[in-house]
């Protein structure tokens, strides 16, 4: 099989256009523009030209900041990685946006939320989350068809930046790791206001309602002392 190639620049260039206006350049522009970056696509090349498919695709790698503007963000949410599920991940952490079904995973989260009366309708696409100021990050920005956490080191580089940089910010967000393997990341957002879950697979397998330690009330009562408008979730 011939090896394919890309062009790094072209890419990069692609990536900035769906950033512009977001307010997220002065971030995120310097990492693209970086060799660390550059690292991060010729590493996903390997992955192709080694027949490892991945999700998603490089349209949808940077959503979380184009649907949640810098200047709106309240809220950090680490998910673990996307849905390794061919077509299912669209670039928020627990969204369902392309298949307009809830995984498994959203549905214990939706679930949860119903108990806790706060929820006014089924939704399946995030974004509606994202708009209102809801930073929806996956700690692995892709990761291999069928391999959960495959792309963790690829990405990690990245993830190590973006925490790094938001946690010099004076606006105290609310963050909110879900499992385990995001745990490792609060020490990057030492600044910021924070909570770790379990995540919501954990109920999955133990046949258990998961326990969301009312979050999402919590987070709306930390913006409301904030003075701050409250998500609806």
């Amino acid at each position: 099989m011939e090896k394919k190639t890309i062009n790094i620049l072209e890419k990069k260039k692609v990536i900035k256009e769906q950033l512009e206006n977001s307010g997220w350049e002065e971030l995120l522009y310097p990492f693209i523009d970086s060799i660390g970056f550059e690292h991060i696509l010729t590493k996903l090349l390997d992955e192709v030209n080694n027949n490892r498919r991945f999700t998603p695709g490089i349209l949808d790698w940077f959503k979380p900041f184009i649907e949640c503007k810098k200047e709106d963000l309240k809220v950090i949410m680490i998910n673990q990685g996307p849905s390794p599920q061919i077509g299912e991940a669209d670039g928020l952490a627990f969204s369902s946006g392309k298949t307009r079904v809830p995984d498994y995973i959203l549905n214990y989260i939706l679930d949860y939320q119903e108990d806790n009366n706060i929820i006014e309708r089924r939704i399946t696409d995030l974004t509606v989350w994202a708009n209102q100021g809801v930073l929806l990050l996956n700690s692995t920005i892709t990761t291999e068809i069928n391999r959960v956490g495959s792309h963790y080191m690829i990405w990690h580089s990245f993830i190590t930046y973006l925490l790094y940089e938001l946690n010099k910010d004076e606006c105290n967000y609310y963050v909110v790791m879900f499992g385990k393997k995001t745990f490792e990341w609060e020490v990057y957002l030492s600044n910021h206001t924070s909570i770790k879950l379990k995540h919501p697979s954990s109920a999955l397998y133990k046949n258990k309602k998961w326990d969301g330690e009312n979050v999402f009330n919590k987070i709306n009562l930390h913006l409301k002392n904030q003075g701050k408008s409250l998500i609806k979730w």
